[in-house]
């Protein structure tokens, strides 16, 4: 009887041991059950965190297609960036952005988070190459140091030449390109058709009437030439330019020139307290004088052989790429240029 009931607590023993095993098979599966779950949310809070990095950095390299007159300003040019773009899910996710400037590429690093878990992509936008016309000052020379910017100088806008640049220093141009390289094929065609028999510079010219065009003889002189109306001067300028002394050229009103030297010769240029002028003189050696302060800057710009900038401090030059783009040139349309994303080229390192 005894032996029966040893018999009976062995069969309770075992029943025990075999609901522990289960027991503990259970939780084992359950772990792994919720492990798996765990894993499979990381996953997907994973591939929310890429697709925010991703159009993160697409929105940003949009936002610089779209405006790239500020590209030189990397910093301030993100921190313009509506706050939506760095935001779209509210607290469930955001998007991280850092952007830097690397000669003619923009690095975007994007970093998305969702529900704490992140990733990140990099987009490198390499910026399409500059043309002549994007250039506030440029020297066409391949000598060293062609382009002197002399005492401070303000540009608004890029400056750039073929070799190196004097006393770069001394200006707060925010984009200054050395050793372009950019050859004397790709100037812009001028059209000398569009100006008639020579004739002597005059002191005043209208352009009330609409853009004047003027072929004139080069002259030394202490003149003061004023140009006025709501349009564009062409003046061809055929030998040596110089205003020296009191001399000037001042533009009133809406008033523009465009003046074009194109044999090679000197020019030497004073400009007034408001001056709205382009100097394109791609064989000449240009001297600017001076014109253009900071309440009233130069506007306009110079294509030379070589730059000598004003000997006094506070001159300012702001870029009128415009202007330029109105000039007497027959192929001016394919240098241009351009600003939709097929100008610039994406690659992602991830």
């Amino acid at each position: 009887m005894l032996k029966f009931l040893d018999n009976k607590g062995s069969s309770l023993t075992l029943v025990l041991i075999v609901l522990m095993i289960m027991a503990v098979l259970g939780s084992t599966a359950l772990f792994a059950m919720s492990s798996e779950g765990k894993q499979a949310a990381r996953h997907d809070h994973k591939v929310q965190a890429y697709y925010l990095a991703r159009t993160g950095a697409e929105a940003v390299s949009e936002y610089i297609i779209q405006n790239p007159n500020n590209i030189s300003d990397i910093d301030m040019l993100i921190s313009s960036i509506p706050s939506d773009m760095t935001n779209p899910l509210g607290n469930n996710g955001s998007i991280a952005i850092e952007a830097v400037r690397d000669d003619n590429k923009v690095i975007i690093t994007s970093t998305g988070i969702f529900k704490g878990v992140e990733d990140v992509v990099v987009l490198e936008l390499t910026l399409p190459g500059f043309s002549l016309l994007d250039y506030a000052i440029f020297t066409l020379s391949y000598q060293p140091d062609k382009m002197d910017l002399k005492n401070n100088i303000s540009i608004v806008g890029p400056i750039g030449s073929n070799s190196t640049i004097a006393t770069k220093n001394k200006t707060d141009a925010p984009d200054i390109t050395e050793n372009a390289n950019i050859p004397m094929s790709e100037l812009p065609q001028f059209d000398a058709s569009l100006f008639p028999a020579i004739t002597s510079l005059q002191n005043n010219y209208n352009t009330s009437s609409g853009d004047l065009y003027v072929r004139v003889h080069g002259e030394k002189t202490n003149r003061t030439i004023t140009v006025e109306g709501n349009n564009i001067l062409h003046l061809l300028v055929q030998g040596e330019l110089e205003l020296h002394g009191n001399g000037e050229i001042k533009t009133e009103g809406n008033s523009k020139i465009i003046i074009y030297v194109m044999d090679g010769s000197e020019v030497t240029i004073s400009g007034g307290s408001r001056i709205n002028a382009f100097v394109y003189a791609p064989y000449s050696v240009v001297t600017w004088n001076g014109g253009g302060s900071a309440t009233e800057p130069m506007l306009g710009g110079f294509i030379a052989q070589e730059f000598n900038g004003p000997s006094s401090n506070g001159q300012v030059i702001e870029h009128d790429v415009n202007l330029l783009l109105q000039g007497a040139f027959t192929n001016i349309d394919e240098l241009v240029t351009g600003t939709g994303s097929s100008s610039f080229e994406r690659h992602w390192s991830k």
